[in-house]
């Protein structure tokens, strides 16, 4: 099996979530064997983060970059 290499693409702000999925219904649409697939994954860094709304603390979801980055492995 060949090694792996990372790749990062840049998206538009608000939409790594969009190019993720794009990129991941791509991987399952692909008829080859998954060990040939030359895209194996798609992830978008994020962490969570806690904040103050109205009062109550409230657990929101964040890119962890500044800039909008997607990550895979390709062959």
């Amino acid at each position: 099996m060949a090694e792996h290499r990372w790749y990062a693409i840049q998206t538009t702000a608000g939409h790594e979530n969009k190019v993720r999925s794009l990129i991941e219904r791509r991987i399952t649409d692909d008829p080859r064997p998954e060990e040939e697939r030359p895209i194996r994954r798609a992830l978008v860094p994020t962490q969570e983060v806690v904040e103050i709304k109205n009062g109550k603390k409230v657990t929101a979801e964040r890119t962890r970059s500044t800039r909008a980055t997607c990550s895979w492995t390709w062959s």
